[in-house]
């Protein structure tokens, strides 16, 4: 819902914080992107500057997104509230280790500063999102091999255009020399005297 909402890129909307948004009024809810939250290595790192200087910018919500991210915030503290009644659980059966990792993810649910986290309260990885997320929507919506094949093209285009001599190292046009005139084709006229002077006045 944000993505289509507002088109921000992957790493902003990963990246997104609770003091990011302004949500309050859903006729008049913002986004202020300040973060990208990319994959390094397999683990997440946050920048605290998006792609590009234009990155930074506020993003005005529909009240539809504003309204499902306010849902969102009520389901995760529900999954905290979900977390702690597990851990409990799990003590009182004498499985104190399963209690304690539900306590910390209990924890990570209620305190995290991300809107979006994974099943264990974590922030998100693009590489389980996608294998998690992403990819079985599209097998489901039956358009993920239409979709992996235009990545695939898009990606041979744009590498064929850096490897192309012609496109990579053109040189820049040159600026027309002299004057500009009516059928001077950019060529400045010879030095001819004044041929229209009078003579012998």
């Amino acid at each position: 819902e944000t993505a289509y909402d507002t088109g921000a890129r992957q790493g902003e909307i990963f990246g997104m914080q609770t003091d990011d948004l302004d949500v309050r009024d859903v006729k008049a809810a913002t986004w202020t992107v300040r973060h990208n939250l990319l994959e390094v290595a397999g683990d997440p790192e946050l920048t605290d500057a998006p792609k590009t200087q234009a990155g930074h910018r506020v993003i005005a919500l529909s009240e539809r997104c504003a309204r499902a991210l306010r849902r969102h915030h009520a389901h995760r503290a529900q999954r905290a509230l979900d977390q702690r009644v597990r851990a409990m659980r799990c003590e009182q059966q004498g499985d104190l280790e399963a209690a304690r990792r539900a306590r910390e993810n209990a924890d990570r649910f209620a305190s995290s500063p991300f809107v979006f986290v994974d099943c264990d309260g974590k922030p998100l990885r693009k590489s389980n999102f996608l294998r998690r997320v992403h990819d079985p929507l599209m097998k489901a919506a039956g358009v993920r091999d239409q979709i992996k094949h235009m990545e695939e093209k898009l990606s041979t285009e744009a590498a064929a255009e850096v490897n192309d001599p012609e496109i990579s190292s053109a040189p820049a046009p040159k600026p027309p020399e002299g004057k500009q005139g009516h059928g001077g084709h950019g060529k400045k006229k010879p030095d001819g005297g004044d041929k229209g002077e009078k003579k012998g006045s």
